[in-house]
């Protein structure tokens, strides 16, 4: 397991967002070739709201995964 922002150092965002995920930790990361999909799986003690989890992958995608074409989802 690997905090999840030493597993996407490179990702710029608030510092709000930076706050809500400091503790989140990464599990696994796996892909689908044929969905073009990303998943993260992490934990954390507390549960994050929707809205927060949505953000987060709108940022990934944009700043990391546009290029190589496929969707994060968190977990």
């Amino acid at each position: 397991m690997e905090h999840f922002f030493d597993a996407f150092s490179k990702l710029n965002c608030s510092e709000y967002m930076k706050r809500e995920y400091e503790d989140v930790m990464v599990e696994k990361i796996s892909a689908s070739q044929s969905k073009k999909l990303v998943f993260i799986y992490c934990n954390k003690y507390r549960l994050l709201s929707y809205k927060k989890i949505r953000d987060m992958e709108k940022e990934l995608y944009k700043q990391v995964f546009k290029r190589l074409g496929f969707h994060p989802q968190l977990r």
